[in-house]
């Protein structure tokens, strides 16, 4: 049972804390999903926005 909750003790976090946090991660993931699949098809729109979003993405998962 405890393999069910080893990661919310390690990260410190409730289950509601933990999943509002890793659906603020999807979300961002999907927007920059959108704005990269933009870009394939347009490259002259959001040139650098896609990897912005994933490297700001990143740090926020390094830091949790």
């Amino acid at each position: 049972m405890k393999v069910l909750t080893r990661h919310l003790d390690e990260e410190g976090l409730t289950y509601l804390q933990h999943l509002i946090r890793a659906l603020g991660f999807l979300r961002d993931t999907l927007f920059a999903s959108v704005i990269l699949a933009i870009h394939a098809f347009l490259p002259f729109l959001f040139v650098k926005a896609g990897s912005a979003i994933l490297a700001d993405l990143n740090e926020k998962m390094k830091k949790h």
